[in-house]
């Protein structure tokens, strides 16, 4: 939220929103497959409280081009069969960030940014 509040400088009612849904998503990878994770939660949002649906997917992809700080990858989105594009970006080896703008992404709204950061699982 912070990229967001800085460089996009959302409405309260906006901010309030993001600042509900992110931070719920988990990303998992192995060499070959993406697992994102999104559980169940409530938002509380001007007031009321709304349930969100979580989900669960694991889909294969494939590094299309990796540069010093960005990894591309191509896969096919599990709920319109089409192929897309994702481009992650590193700003640390425990810290990288999505592009969370277009038409296949839940804020059609340009420059929002998804950070994740690094979750180290025991051995």
């Amino acid at each position: 939220m912070k990229y967001i509040r800085e460089n996009i400088k959302p409405d309260d009612k906006t901010d309030k929103f993001l600042d509900e849904m992110m931070g719920h998503l988990t990303l998992t990878f192995t060499k070959d497959h993406v697992k994102a994770d999104l559980p169940e939660w409530d938002a509380h949002i001007q007031g009321k409280t709304f349930h969100m649906a979580g989900s669960h997917e694991d889909a294969p992809y494939a590094v299309v081009s990796v540069g010093a700080h960005v990894v591309s990858v191509s896969s096919t989105d599990q709920a319109t069969g089409k192929s897309t594009m994702t481009t992650y970006n590193f700003d640390s080896d425990d810290t990288l960030w999505i592009a969370a703008d277009g038409a296949a992404t839940a804020l059609p709204i340009p420059k929002y940014r998804e950070y994740f950061v690094r979750v180290h699982q025991g051995r």
